[in-house]
């Protein structure tokens, strides 16, 4: 299973950048060497000065940036929420495992050895 998720994971990488590397070769020197154009934002809220008087400059950009890409929103806050989600549970398992070997070793069973015979002995057999 981990073998099928590494090796989907790098073929899925290799293919990104081998795309990335396509797309820059076939470009003609010309086009490549021109700066790339400004990103055209439709105005936002432009109506309620009251309203964006409130926000900084850097937050309505901020804004305008979340707004002009929803999906990548989406997706960055779904991908970021996944980890925190990933990263607790994980950190959880190292809490979980103290608990069990306190409650085990700590409280449930506090001697020092422990006798398991296969048939019925009498208490002679202790000593």
């Amino acid at each position: 299973l981990y073998a099928v998720a590494a090796t989907t994971s790098a073929l899925a990488a290799l293919l990104g950048a081998a795309r990335a590397i396509w797309s820059v070769i076939t470009l003609p020197p010309a086009v490549a060497m021109q700066p790339p154009a400004p990103a055209l934002y439709q105005s936002f809220l432009t109506g309620e000065g009251r309203l964006l008087s409130a926000f900084s400059q850097l937050t309505i950009m901020a804004f305008r940036h979340l707004l002009r890409w929803p999906l990548r929103s989406l997706l960055t806050a779904l991908g970021t929420s996944l980890a925190v989600a990933l990263l607790v549970t994980a950190l959880f398992s190292f809490d979980s495992i103290a608990f069990m070997v306190d409650t085990v070793f700590f409280r449930a069973e506090r001697q020092d050895a422990t006798l398991s015979f296969g048939v019925e002995q009498s208490t002679r057999a202790l000593q």
